[in-house]
This record gives C-alpha cells, sequence and structure tokens, in this order.
C-alpha cells in the first residue's frame, strides 16, 4: 500500500497502530533479516510523507533503528535505511540537525565503499545532500567529514550520483570561507571546474554554483580556483540556448570575471581567463551582446556597467571600423540606443551613448555608414526580447533544490526483491 507513489494511505497505516509494531520487528535481533527489511521499507515510505508523519517517526525512534542498520548488515538493508534517512533529512532543516546530531554523518561514511552496489552509493549521495542542505544551514563541524567521500562521489561516472554530490558541495561552500577553504584544501575544486563542461545542466549548474561560491572567498581561495581556467567554459555556457543554465551563470555571481578583466590587465592574465582582446577578433563582441539583452542582466545595472565597460574595452583595440562592423552584426545598436534613452541610470545612459558616438566616428565617410546602421535606428528594441520566448525556466534536468522540480523525499516502489 505503501508503495503507491500517488497519495499513498499513510495516515491510515499510522492509525492502525502498524508503525510501532514494523520498528519493533526492526530492531528485534532475532527476526529475519527479510522481515526487516519489509519493515524498513513501509517505515521509510511513512517518512516520505508530510513533516506530521516524519515527526511521529521521530518521536517513536525509527531514526536512531535507521542508523544502527547502516553498518553490519546487507547492502539492500544499509540501501533501504539510507533512503528513509534521506526522507527525514529531506523533511526540514530541524529534522536534518537532528540526524547530524545524532551521528548521522560518520556512520554514513563508512558506507561509500569501492564495492558498494551502485543504487545505495546514489541513495547515500542523495543523503549527502540532504544533510548539507537547506537555511539557516547546518553547522560545518557536523557535515565537515562528508567532504572525503564527496571528494571521491565527484570522479564518479553516473549522472545521478555527480548531481546530487555536487549540490551538496554548492551548499557546503555557501557560506564562510573556512566552508571554502576546506574544500580547496580537499582539492575539490579542480574536478568541479571540470564538470562545467558536464553535457547535462543537472550536474553543471550545481557544478557552477559550487564554483561561484568558492571564488567569494579569500584572494587566495579566488586565485586557486580562477587557475583552473573556468572562464572559457562559463563563456561557453552563458552561450546555450537554454535560459535556465544562462541564469545559472548570472546567478553564481560570477559575470564581472566572464565578462572581461581591467583594461589594464596583462595580456597573459586576459589569454588565461579566456577575456577578450586585441587579437581574438572581437571574438566576445556576441557574447558581451548577448548578455546585455538578457532579460535578467537587464534588471540589475551593476551588471549592465560590467557589460559596458567589456564592450568599450572591446571596441577600443585593434580596427575600430572592424569592431563596428561586429557590433552591428552582434545586434548591438538596439540595446545601445535603449540603455542611451535617458530611461536608464545616469552613468549607464553616458556609456552607452560614447559607446555610440565611438561606433559612428568609426566612419570617417557618411557614405560608409552601413545600411544595418541606418535599419537600426527604426528599429529599437526589436532584438531585445528573444530570450523572453524560452519556455525551458522549469527545465526538467534540474536538480535546483529552488525549483519547482526539486523533491527533498522519495517514495520507494515495489520493485525490490530481497
Amino acid at each position: 500500500m505503501l508503495s503507491v507513489e500517488s497519495c499513498p494511505p499513510v495516515q491510515l497505516v499510522i492509525d492502525s497502530g502498524a508503525c510501532p509494531v514494523l520498528l519493533k520487528f526492526l530492531e528485534d535481533p532475532g527476526a529475519a533479516e527479510a522481515l526487516q527489511f519489509e519493515c524498513a521499507w513501509a517505515l521509510c515510505n511513512v517518512a516520505s510523507s508530510t513533516s506530521q508523519h516524519t515527526q511521529y517517526l521521530l518521536d517513536l525512534g525509527v531514526a536512531g533503528a535507521f542508523q544502527r542498520k547502516l553498518v553490519g548488515t546487507s547492502a539492500q538493508m544499509c540501501e533501504q535505511c539510507i533512503w528513509g534517512l534521506g526522507n527525514i533529512a529531506g523533511d526540514s532543516p530541524r529534522c536534518r540537525d537532528y540526524l547530524i546530531a545524532q551521528g548521522v554523518v560518520p556512520l554514513l561514511c563508512q558506507c561509500f565503499q569501492p564495492t558498494a552496489p551502485l543504487s545505495l552509493l546514489r541513495n547515500a549521495a542523495w543523503l549527502a545532500s540532504n544533510l548539507c542542505r537547506g537555511k539557516p544551514q547546518p553547522a560545518f563541524q557536523g557535515i565537515r567529514d562528508l567532504l572525503v567521500p564527496l571528494s571521491r562521489l565527484i570522479y564518479s561516472t553516473d549522472q545521478e550520483i555527480l548531481t546530487d554530490a555536487c549540490w551538496a558541495l554548492a551548499y557546503i561552500t555557501d557560506g564562510e570561507n573556512e566552508r571554502i577553504e576546506a574544500v580547496i584544501q580537499a582539492g575539490i575544486h579542480r574536478r568541479v571546474v571540470e564538470l562545467l563542461t558536464f553535457p547535462s545542466p543537472s550536474v553543471s549548474i550545481p557544478a557552477l554554483r559550487c564554483v561561484g561560491n568558492l571564488v567569494t572567498g579569500d584572494d587566495r581561495s579566488t586565485q586557486l580556483v580562477l587557475d583552473c581556467g573556468p572562464l572559457p567554459f562559463l563563456r561557453t555556457m552563458f552561450s546555450n540556448p537554454k535560459l535556465s543554465i544562462r541564469k545559472a551563470v548570472i546567478d553564481a555571481g560570477m559575470m564581472a570575471d566572464l565578462l572581461g578583466l581591467p583594461e589594464t590587465a596583462d595580456p597573459e592574465t586576459k589569454s588565461r581567463f579566456g577575456c577578450p582582446d586585441q587579437r581574438d577578433g572581437g571574438a566576445g563582441i556576441p557574447l558581451l551582446c548577448g548578455a546585455a539583452r538578457h532579460p535578467m542582466v537587464s534588471s540589475q545595472p551593476a551588471l549592465e556597467r560590467v557589460i559596458l565597460g567589456a564592450l568599450e574595452n572591446v571596441v577600443k583595440t585593434g580596427n575600430s571600423l572592424a569592431r563596428t562592423h561586429q557590433m552591428i552584426q552582434a545586434d548591438a545598436v538596439p540595446v545601445l540606443r535603449r540603455l542611451a534613452d535617458g530611461s536608464s541610470s545616469g552613468d549607464i545612459a553616458t556609456l552607452a551613448q560614447t559607446l555610440l558616438q565611438a561606433m559612428e566616428c568609426s566612419y570617417t565617410n557618411p557614405q560608409q555608414v552601413p545600411l544595418e546602421w541606418e535599419l537600426s535606428r527604426l528599429s529599437l528594441g526589436s532584438h531585445d526580447n528573444n530570450s523572453n520566448n524560452e519556455a525551458d525556466n522549469n527545465d526538467p534536468e534540474s536538480n535546483d533544490p529552488n525549483s519547482a522540480n526539486y523533491v527533498p523525499k522519495r517514495v520507494a516502489g515495489g520493485n525490490f526483491s530481497f
């Protein structure tokens, strides 16, 4: 009954008085393990229901019984109890902190064995993610030991494990410098940067969130992350047709790094960070213009300033006429005219006007002004809303806990056999 994914009759089972009986058999050392497994399965699904039902199980002592089955039992029993603990941890920060205080983390770390079945490792990674998730955050000392198995899980070839491991690290690094420094010392940052290129956003988005958190640390931590070369990957991600992925780049808080270093930066540094300069033929112009059209950027004046400043640096280098052609081809003129029309804040409007004047001045002969420039005067904003037509705001591949798709609890289905 409890394996039905849609509205299992949890309250009916509780009212029948079955849960204390199930718990008694689960803890009875004389009971057959097959019976204990079925009891754990049923209690796991009770924990997948409402917070009231989860609290009922905590009051019975089910969490402690699940934890005691993590060691010295079969892989199937261990996995089922991990699943139940994952449901409890995913219920609320209060339940999560209760499990941590009861010592679940050291026991969970013992479950990450190289010989463990894939399904067990998947559930264990999910439990680890739920133990790190939520606001207020768990105390770092309570979850710090998870960095050891997580540093191995991020090298898994399984997408589901990678997804939960990356989200766990994104949660851990969202905070004070002590958390960031611990992740850096574990060498995790190098692999997380590599995972920015993972083909599925279910992995690349939490990896990006983690990288964005890591660069908020002290100067040393930031430099160590940047030395891994994440910025070219970010440029690729920001050019992705999916709005959810471009949004993730902005949410990561790395737009200032992504869109260009100060003009005074040396060429070697610009090259290493993948920034547009005079040697790339203006390859950064489409990226910058695309960013300027992004609806999320247009609502954040600080990002608009960064983008306009980066465009100004690019236009100043190389052949100004060629740069102007590239700006027109990238649909920059409608965006600049929108920003210069006076509705933007003063400094943004001034920057946009300066860029427009520089582009116009690059033509020494009025007859050289291209048709695209004249047409742009009549079609202001014609390209400004392209991104609004996308329908991937709820990307089904994303395991973002802030989205409607994230499920912190899971019902154990009826396909297992002991």
